[in-house]
C-alpha cells in the first residue's frame, strides 16, 4: 500500500511541476509580447551583465568578481529561458535594444554638433 501511495504522491508532484512550468512559459511569453515587457527584460539582462553590446574582460578573483559573476548567471539563465521559450521575441528585443542605443547615440551626436 505504501508503494502505491508514494507513486500517487510522485505523480501529483509531477503534475504540479508541469503546471508550474506551463504557467511560467505562458507568463514569459505574455511579458515578451509587449514592448514594455521586452524593454524590462532587456534592462534586467543588461543590469545582470548580459548586455550583448559589451563584454566583460576583467576577472580579478576578488569578492566583487564573484558578485558580478553571480548576477551574470541570473541573466544568462533568464536569457536562455527567453531564447528557449520565445526565440523570435528575443531577437525582436535585441533589435529594439540596438535601435534604441543607435537613436540615443545619434541624439548625443546631434546635440554636440549643434
Amino acid at each position: 500500500m505504501e508503494k502505491q501511495d508514494a507513486a500517487v504522491l510522485r505523480k501529483q508532484q509531477e503534475q504540479r511541476n508541469a503546471a508550474r512550468a506551463s504557467q511560467r512559459e505562458q507568463d514569459l511569453t505574455a511579458i515578451m509580447k509587449t514592448t514594455h515587457g521586452r524593454r524590462f527584460v532587456m534592462d534586467l539582462l543588461v543590469s545582470c551583465g548580459c548586455d550583448p553590446s559589451r563584454t566583460v574582460t576583467s576577472m580579478t578573483g576578488n569578492s566583487r568578481t564573484y558578485e558580478l559573476e553571480g548576477m551574470r548567471k541570473v541573466g544568462v539563465t533568464l536569457q536562455a529561458e527567453v531564447i528557449d521559450k520565445c526565440e523570435d521575441l528575443y531577437f525582436t528585443m535585441l533589435r529594439e535594444h540596438f535601435d534604441s542605443k543607435r537613436a540615443n547615440s545619434n541624439d548625443r551626436t546631434n546635440r554636440t554638433d549643434g
